[in-house]
């Protein structure tokens, strides 16, 4: 695993955040959510469990997005998740993937 490391280095926050710029960029921020799994495996330097989840905020931060625009991602899978829960299909959304949401109305 050691070499695997040395050959492909682990993600950092700024990785995971690189992705969610590249997603804002491809389809707008109203459509991207963020989301964590944190029960075994993989992992983001900076973000192992959830005590740092307020490292990716502070990345959001450092890159200029606006307390609402952070609100919005985070809201976005508070608001995904409740739907999954209330519908009984686990399968909807999986935790630790990036949601990307369809526009309101269309």
């Amino acid at each position: 695993l050691e070499d695997l490391d040395i050959r492909f280095p682990p993600a950092t926050v700024s990785d995971f955040v690189d992705h969610i710029d590249h997603a804002v960029g491809l389809i707008g921020i109203e459509h991207v959510g963020i989301s964590s799994d944190f029960d075994g495996g993989g992992g983001v330097r900076g973000w192992n469990d959830a005590s740092e989840t307020f490292n990716v905020t502070l990345e959001l931060v450092r890159r200029g997005y606006s307390e609402d625009e952070i609100r919005a991602y985070w809201r976005t899978v508070i608001d995904a998740n409740a739907g999954r829960i209330r519908s009984g299909d686990p399968d909807l959304i999986y935790p630790g993937e990036v949601i990307v949401l369809p526009p309101i109305g269309g």
